[in-house]
């Protein structure tokens, strides 16, 4: 089912979730293979690209085969965040607004999720970030800081020219821990006519079905980390082995002259979570020293 974010046109309502050291560029091509129909980068910190911080312009480097996809900033000053957009707008399909991340260094410094407490601050940022771009820009919110309020941001939002809002279903206080409410999700769309994009425990395909039933397209974060093949799984019932996903991801990696141990390290381990006796391949992972003994710890499976 496709759906559309302002004018970008999105082939089905699966969609990759910013996941900070995760998202690199192969995984992404890696998840767009296996059908994601929306991708988006790590979060990015616009104060760093406005800097022109280089390791910072690295993550939000994009290509041409990855469209449709989004890029997400977070900080906490208006005019820093416009001009971040500004700058970046080129590149990208969609940029996203972060309203929900709970890090403590994010929102000591005010940013992320500490912003749904300010209503008014957000409605002045999402305005600036509208009318400063000329791409669709989009909202990740939580349900909440200190109180639920996931429905009035939403509505300012909306309000503000946001062509989309993509809602965690928890608090920030609940981290990632509890379940998440889906209800509320529920509630939110009844009440805007954006398109909202549904994120929180979507893991299978009942859970994908339960969660489309309250939005207009799903989010998958922690599952796609582990296994980036789920949305095939979503599509078509195809299950990918963990060997095949991550030689894929080295070949994509240096396809794009790429390759980073330590990312591919990362991602070999994630991979390798739900494996039988993963413990022992995790073992055998952590001492590895180059991408191709990794390629050989997984031949092992």
């Amino acid at each position: 089912m496709t759906f559309k974010i302002g004018n970008v046109k999105i082939k089905n309502n699966l969609v990759l979730a910013p996941m900070a050291g995760i998202n690199d560029i192969p995984f992404r091509l890696l998840c767009k293979e296996n059908g994601a129909g929306l991708l988006y980068t790590e979060m990015i910190n616009a104060n760093a690209i406005v800097r022109n911080n280089k390791s910072s312009l690295r993550l939000a480097k994009t290509l041409e085969i990855e469209r449709p996809i989004s890029l997400q900033l977070f900080a906490s000053k208006k005019e820093v965040i416009a001009n971040a957009a500004k700058i970046l707008e080129s590149s990208v399909s969609i940029i996203d607004f972060n309203l929900g991340c709970p890090a403590s260094k994010v929102v000591k410094a005010g940013a992320g999720a500490a912003l749904l407490d300010k209503p008014k601050k957000v409605k002045e940022i999402l305005e600036k970030l509208v009318s400063s771009v000329n791409v669709p820009i989009t909202v990740k919110i939580r349900l909440g800081f200190n109180k639920i309020n996931a429905l009035q941001i939403s509505k300012i939002a909306e309000a503000a020219g946001v062509s989309a809002i993509a809602v965690h279903a928890r608090t920030f206080k609940q981290g990632f821990s509890g379940k998440a409410d889906l209800n509320s999700i529920k509630e939110i769309k009844e009440n805007i006519s954006i398109p909202v994009i549904g994120n929180g425990d979507v893991s299978d395909l009942v859970s994908f079905k339960k969660m489309l039933e309250v939005s207009d397209a799903v989010m998958i974060g922690r599952a796609a980390k582990n296994n980036p093949a789920i949305f095939q799984e979503m599509i078509s019932g195809k299950i990918i082995g963990k060997k095949e996903l991550f030689l894929r991801y080295c070949e994509l990696a240096k396809e794009q002259d790429c390759e980073d141990f330590q990312k591919a390290l990362i991602h070999a381990l994630n991979f390798s979570s739900s494996l039988k006796d993963s413990r022992a391949l995790r073992r055998g992972l952590s001492k590895c020293k180059t991408i191709e003994e990794l390629k050989d710890c997984f031949d092992l499976i």
